[in-house]
């Protein structure tokens, strides 16, 4: 039996969980929604839910998910877990778990390529203690192996696309005027799609921009997204004169 120990349900994991639950024996541990700002799916529908885990902040962005270190005792052949480095109860359900030579599983993000100093010796530290690491893309993986990680121990997955919804919506997808109605204009258009926070830096776009303005380069922004950190995209254009070219 394989057990999913996951900080938090994204409603957009909810089909491949369900997936995963039709097609394994499998059963689900979620993370509380506390201290993330992403939305979840009603984890009762989940079908193999076992448990909400709460979150319990600590320092920073460092936290503690109750529970989680137990459930290296129960009857799991297999532990699927959330990689990431910032919750320290992972670390000791890990190590308890490494002692009793079960397999553990990384579903992560992997490396970014931004990590020096501390952070780095942190997440090798961390990842080094799973059997098996599973990350959304080959740059990633290509960075762990670098970092020397075990190629074989290393896995691309894709993220978690609702890809049979999303191939019915693409095959009914028509060109429309969307852009040049509300531009007014025919400028090639730069798409951001995802949440709006200030640690993804989005302000460098509109820097961006207006770099390409100023060399006489035309072109239009559209951010897809809700603003959770108050960044403010909407001003940051005005400030740049940039309001007409961002949508």
């Amino acid at each position: 039996m394989i057990c999913c120990i996951f900080n938090v349900g994204p409603h957009y994991r909810f089909p491949i969980y369900q997936k995963m639950a039709e097609t394994f024996d499998v059963e689900f541990y979620l993370g509380d929604k506390a201290g993330t700002t992403i939305k979840t799916f009603n984890y009762t529908d989940l079908k193999g839910y076992k448990k909400s885990l709460k979150r319990v902040g600590i320092f920073g962005n460092w936290y503690w998910m109750i529970g989680v270190w137990r459930l290296t005792f129960n009857n799991y052949d297999k532990y699927i877990v959330t990689g990431e480095p910032f919750c320290l109860s992972v670390w000791l359900f890990l190590i308890l778990a490494k002692l009793q030579r079960k397999t553990t599983i990384a579903w992560t993000h992997g490396w970014y390529g931004r990590e020096t100093g501390a952070k780095k010796v942190i997440k090798k530290a961390f990842f080094g203690l799973f059997s098996k690491i599973m990350c959304y893309n080959d740059y990633s993986r290509n960075l762990m192996i670098e970092q020397g990680f075990d190629e074989n121990k290393v896995f691309t997955i894709g993220n978690s696309l609702d890809t049979d919804v999303q191939r019915k919506i693409r095959q009914n997808l028509k060109p429309t005027d969307i852009f040049t109605a509300h531009f007014k204009n025919n400028y090639p258009v730069i798409l951001y799609c995802g949440r709006i926070q200030k640690v993804k830096q989005l302000e460098k776009l509109i820097e961006m921009l207006g770099a390409m303005k100023s060399r006489a380069i035309d072109a239009n922004m559209v951010f897809v997204g809700k603003d959770v950190d108050g960044v403010g995209i909407e001003n940051l254009a005005k400030n740049s004169g940039l309001e007409n070219r961002v949508w």
